[in-house]
C-alpha cells in the first residue's frame, strides 16, 4: 500500500512522511536546516500491517542554497 519515511536531524526524534506505493516511488522533504546531518530509514505498510525498517542512511544538506543531499555513509 505505501511506505513511511522517517527522518530527523542526528539524535532528535523521528519526523513520518507517507508515500503511497504506486505510481510514486520518490519523496521530497521540505523544511529541512541547512547544514544539519539528517537520519533517514523506509517501513513499507500494508493497511494496519507494517514491515520491518530499512537500514538508517546519513546525510547532510547543504550549508546554502538549493542542493543535492550529500550522503555520509
Amino acid at each position: 500500500q505505501g511506505f513511511r519515511l522517517l527522518y530527523r536531524p542526528s539524535g532528535g526524534s523521528w519526523l513520518m512522511q507517507d508515500v503511497k506505493a504506486a505510481p510514486e516511488r520518490s519523496a521530497v522533504l521540505t523544511d529541512l536546516l541547512k547544514g544539519t546531518e539528517y537520519e533517514i530509514k523506509v517501513r513499507p505498510y500494508f493497511n494496519e500491517f507494517q514491515g520491518m525498517d530499512s537500514r538508517v542512511v546519513v546525510v547532510h544538506t547543504p550549508e546554502e542554497g538549493k542542493g543535492h543531499l550529500d550522503r555520509l555513509d
